[in-house]
């Protein structure tokens, strides 16, 4: 059986836990922030029709790009089910270095986009970037972490174990749309797909 917590106790744990994160959002941010040519990035939101969207959402990702100086929401969302032609489209209206794709209704922690740029300045030949996530225990209001494995391409053709948000490289993603069309939501996939091709374009952040 789980030992009760005193409401005090456990007030004095989550206060701390939010300092602790809110510090090192600042960590991250202020090391962005020194980078000599930091990227820039476009969050695009994926259309989930139909889907339930989670309270607060996109005030999360605000947050998020409120921590990077170069980054901001795309004025285009993307329905899922697209497809190739629209995607390749999207992604060539664009004018950033990096883009990341979120489904609307999921969010971002506050230092995500740092953590990416930072994350780039180690793997500068990234074209495809992804991380662990943090998923909803059921029945609850906490949430645990989702650890990924390290890329595989075989593994990725059998289980969409990314997951989003991922992040990708426009000059790299723009032009491998090119023969997606009429795959509808399987254009995303194939897209992340076939950035893979060379060493080190794919990183786990």
């Amino acid at each position: 059986m789980e030992a009760r917590v005193p409401l005090e106790e456990s007030v004095r744990r989550r206060f701390e836990d939010e300092r602790a994160a809110s510090q090192d959002v600042r960590r991250l941010s202020a090391a962005a922030r020194a980078l000599s040519d930091p990227p820039r990035f476009d969050v695009v939101l994926i259309d989930r029709k139909g889907i339930p969207l989670s309270i607060g959402w996109r005030e999360e990702i605000e947050a998020a790009i409120a921590a990077y100086p170069r980054a901001a929401f795309a004025s285009e969302t993307l329905r899922e089910d697209a497809g190739g032609e629209a995607l390749g489209r999207l992604l060539r209206s664009l004018t950033s270095d990096f883009v990341f794709l979120v489904r609307a209704g999921d969010s971002l922690l506050p230092g995500a986009i740092a953590r990416a740029a930072l994350a780039l300045r180690e793997h500068p030949s990234a074209s495809l970037l992804y991380g662990d996530e943090e998923v909803p225990l059921a029945g609850t209001s906490r949430t645990i972490p989702l650890f990924k494995p390290g890329w595989s391409p075989d593994l990725f053709r059998s289980a969409f174990f990314t997951g989003w948000p991922v992040v990708v490289r426009r000059a790299d993603a723009a032009p491998a749309t090119d023969g997606l069309a009429g795959l509808g939501a399987a254009a995303l996939y194939e897209l992340l797909l076939r950035l893979h091709d060379r060493p080190g374009a794919v990183v786990r952040v």
